[in-house]
């Protein structure tokens, strides 16, 4: 259960940086006619990768919360009924 953690890495945070770094270098290559491709929609600016980590690391958060602190502090607390 705890490798799935790595998953948000690739499902979420790897193709944010990839969108991320790609608009920059086309507009570093091509300048401001870089931001409109023949394959950009309305998902390829940077508003859309900002809300993908953010909805990745809310996600992230959750799930280690779950997985990892939950227990912990149940195990610390003494498996008190309200965690």
């Amino acid at each position: 259960q705890v490798c799935g953690l790595s998953g948000f890495a690739i499902v979420f945070f790897v193709p944010a940086a990839l969108q991320h770094a790609s608009l920059r270098a086309s507009v570093a290559r091509w300048g401001e006619a870089g931001r409109d491709t023949p394959h950009s929609t309305c998902f390829s600016g940077a508003r859309p990768v900002l809300a993908v980590v953010a909805l990745g690391g809310a996600a992230f958060a959750q799930n280690a919360w779950t997985l990892l602190l939950r227990p912990l502090l149940a195990s610390l607390v003494g498996a008190a009924p309200g965690l």
